[in-house]
């Protein structure tokens, strides 16, 4: 990766690249929805709500490890918010999953303290209570990186 100081391999973004390989595959409009079949029929399968909340409840706790933690929940934050957007993703659903992450974004928005993890909070919660950033932010593809499909196995 250019650098001032010449090609250096950045951690922290290959820590990006690695949620996001993750979160595209576990997010994906058909698999949200048939998700949501399953759980109808079988209430043990997790349905989106519960897989969006773990998802949450993940970003959090990796938050308060510090920097790559916080770089991790971003990507999370921000893939949840693009999938919501998806046009393959049932309407019903993808209406509860934004009302998940509105009310993340209150309770980021409602944190106190001084600390580099409170100000992310404020920070992350701002920009996803606020639709034209959000949408800024979803378009630059530098921020959420596309992540082609592995060679096929066999």
């Amino acid at each position: 990766m250019p650098t001032a100081g010449g090609p250096a391999f950045d951690t922290l973004r290959a820590t990006e690249i690695g949620a996001v390989h993750v979160l595209d595959s576990l997010l994906d409009p058909q698999r949200l929805n048939r998700l949501d079949m399953q759980h109808v029929y079988d209430p043990a399968v997790p349905s989106p709500a519960q897989v969006l909340a773990r998802l949450i409840a993940h970003a959090d706790a990796a938050a308060a490890t510090g920097a790559v933690g916080r770089r991790i929940a971003t990507t999370i934050a921000l893939d949840m918010a693009k999938t919501v957007r998806e046009k393959g993703l049932a309407r019903s659903i993808g209406l509860q999953l934004n009302g998940k992450l509105q009310a993340w974004s209150k309770a980021l928005s409602n944190s106190r303290g001084s600390d580099e993890l409170a100000d992310w909070r404020r920070g992350l919660g701002a920009l996803l209570s606020d639709q034209a950033a959000l949408t800024v932010a979803l378009s630059d593809r530098t921020l959420l990186p596309a992540v082609p499909p592995g060679m096929p196995i066999g």
